[in-house]
């Protein structure tokens, strides 16, 4: 949904009218459920998730939901950074981004610029964020992975690059982490937590992709023996295939 409201000129349009802009989300929303062909008078739960993401598009019935509350944030940043791509690949001018002896390829949800000289790159999230402890210890690899890599790109040579987490459930208003990146000196991004300037943590992140290649080419690929609550199991897709009861006590794949 956020992607066609993106791609589409949404944001554009928000910059001069709040209110179509909220009409333009509401007919993108409805129409991706009329494609799913999900029935709302028939799934209680959809009906709830419903209210709870759309809810005052386009009228001040209240508690705002999260689209509302989204587009507010949205119009605030406006003043300062500048949507540009959205559901976007990394590559640029046709060449992907590379880290150590990799090549990547990726696709990010939203790509921004600040002034010119800063990128952003989002991760939407429609849970919980990383915290900073998640990526200073390498347990959460894919935003610092495509953020080092974008910052070695030969075609985005001297502009800062930054990666956050776009928390749009939060209880009060769209909760902005930018906990990757350099630059300090912007009011939106005081909240980092991490610097990728230093070359010991671009080695590091090194270390692990070439540690990740090498098991899965010798088909030893073992599961991390993380706590429960740092892997994530309960959410996670694939816990019913999961190999990791198996290893556990053994050292951890990537330490």
């Amino acid at each position: 949904i956020l992607e066609t409201f993106g791609k589409t000129g949404g944001f554009d349009l928000l910059r001069d009218d709040f209110l179509k802009a909220c009409f333009k989300l509401r007919e993108i929303a409805l129409s991706v459920l009329e494609e799913e062909e999900i029935d709302l008078s028939r799934n209680l739960f959809i009906q709830g998730q419903y209210n709870n993401w759309l809810r005052g598009l386009g009228s001040d019935e209240k508690p705002e939901g999260v689209f509302v509350r989204f587009l507010k944030a949205e119009k605030e940043r406006l003043k300062e950074f500048s949507p540009r791509e959205f559901e976007t690949g990394l590559e640029r001018k046709g060449q992907n981004p590379s880290l150590g002896p990799f090549n990547l390829t990726g696709r990010v949800d939203r790509l921004d610029e600040f002034n010119g000289e800063e990128i952003m790159i989002y991760d939407y999230k429609t849970g919980g964020v990383p915290q900073g402890k998640e990526i200073r210890t390498f347990k959460n690899l894919q935003l610092p992975l495509y953020v080092l890599a974008l910052k070695n790109h030969p075609h985005l040579e001297g502009k800062d690059v930054l990666g956050g987490y776009y928390q749009l459930r939060h209880r009060e208003k769209p909760a902005l982490k930018p906990l990757i990146g350099d630059n300090l000196g912007n009011s939106f991004h005081k909240t980092s937590v991490i610097s990728l300037k230093d070359p010991e943590i671009q080695k590091k992140y090194e270390e692990v992709l070439i540690k990740i290649k090498k098991g899965l080419d010798e088909g030893d690929f073992k599961p991390t023996n993380w706590s429960r609550e740092d892997a994530k199991c309960d959410y996670c897709s694939f816990r019913t295939v999961c190999r990791r009861t198996g290893h556990q006590g053994e050292e951890n794949f990537l330490d």
